[in-house]
């Protein structure tokens, strides 16, 4: 709970020991390596509130996105924006400053209207958006305090379509700019060694949402568990194939 997060604070204050806040622990980096104490906010997780009307909800800090996605979604909202992967918490996504692929519509902290954070005092403060101090400590890496809860701005639910095109790397390059704002979603892959890279542009749709769960599961377990480890090792091993 928020109260036993203001205990553990202030007891290590007491002590003199560091505590160090942790999401998912799906970033590589080693920022969520404890000095001493870690804290782990998977059971403060719980969507608070829906206010379908203002676009807003309510969450704790440790609520992974894929859970809030799927709470939104039951009620026809959705997240206006997020990255490739919906397996970290929140507070991690936006404390990070993680971000999907778009010019559009900003970072997932730039979703944030107001949040809870627990000092190293124990004390609990509610910073919201435009007054002093909200914009550091929505991207403060855990270093201002411990972030318990937030209210985020959602949208109405949208289907996405999209589409792939391949340029030259050099070309690309030189139109990155537009090429990155001739869509709502825009990324674009390149593999080093190659001379081309593929354009993925993806575009609100009217189109009802297909089913690609299937698909999802073939990503997920066939694709990035088995096939791409695998080029990689055979890569390594024979890196002949590969152009350098």
């Amino acid at each position: 709970s928020e109260a036993e997060v203001a205990d553990v604070l202030a007891r290590a204050r007491r002590r003199g020991k560091r505590v160090r806040p942790i999401g998912s622990g799906h970033s590589w980096s080693p920022i969520a390596v404890p000095e001493a104490i870690a804290l782990d906010l998977r059971h403060l997780a719980a969507p608070l509130e829906i206010d379908a009307a203002a676009r807003t909800v309510r969450v704790q800090a440790g609520i992974q996105l894929r859970t809030l996605t799927e709470t939104l979604d039951r009620v026809g909202l959705a997240m206006p924006i997020l990255g490739s992967v919906s397996e970290q918490t929140v507070a991690g996504a936006t404390s990070t400053g993680t971000h999907g692929s778009s010019l559009t519509f900003g970072n997932l902290a730039s979703l944030i209207e107001e949040l809870v954070i627990v000092t190293p005092s124990g004390e609990r403060h509610v910073l919201r958006r435009g007054e002093a101090h909200f914009d550091a400590a929505c991207v403060g890496l855990g270093a201002l305090g411990v972030v318990t809860e937030m209210v985020l701005r959602v949208t109405t639910a949208f289907a996405l379509i999209g589409e792939v095109e391949t340029r030259p790397i050099l070309e690309i390059a030189r139109d990155l700019n537009a090429i990155a704002r001739s869509a709502d979603y825009v990324k674009v892959w390149w593999l080093p060694g190659s001379d081309g890279a593929q354009i993925f542009r993806y575009h609100r749709t009217p189109l009802p949402p297909a089913d690609v769960r299937l698909e999802r599961w073939l990503d997920t377990h066939v694709t990035n568990r088995v096939l791409f480890p695998a080029a990689l090792a055979v890569s390594t091993r024979f890196p002949g194939l590969t152009r350098s």
